[in-house]
């Protein structure tokens, strides 16, 4: 025997490779810095794709509210935008749509639209 075939070899790389992209799923990375501030999730509870797992505080001021395809089709970056809250009579948040996607999400027609305040 003169050592491992080069097959082997190659079969050994892409199990490597392969272990490493599970264990890599098991991990969940923010687009964002900022502070873990909720876990809405328990340890091993399954998770799908769009489950929140955690909810990260951060100095960015933003909202992203869900429009129906009427109302987001009349909404264009740039648009000034005043949110109200119900539970705080006296707040008023304004600033402007920095994002709209015309492309709904889910089963209800709805279209998350980013708002930016300053």
């Amino acid at each position: 025997m003169d050592g491992a075939d080069h097959l082997d070899i190659e079969s050994q790389k892409i199990s490597l490779a392969q272990q490493e992209q599970i264990y890599a799923n098991y991990f969940v990375r923010s687009p964002i810095d900022g502070i873990v501030g909720r876990i809405p999730v328990n340890i091993l509870q399954q998770a799908s794709n769009g489950t929140v797992v955690a909810t990260i505080i951060n100095e960015q001021k933003g909202a992203t509210i869900s429009l129906n395809e009427v109302d987001a089709s009349k909404v264009r970056t740039g648009n000034p935008v005043q949110v109200t809250f119900d539970a705080l009579e006296d707040l008023t948040a304004e600033g402007t749509v920095s994002e709209v996607d015309l492309v709904a999400r889910s089963r209800r027609a709805s279209s998350p639209t980013t708002s930016r305040f300053p």
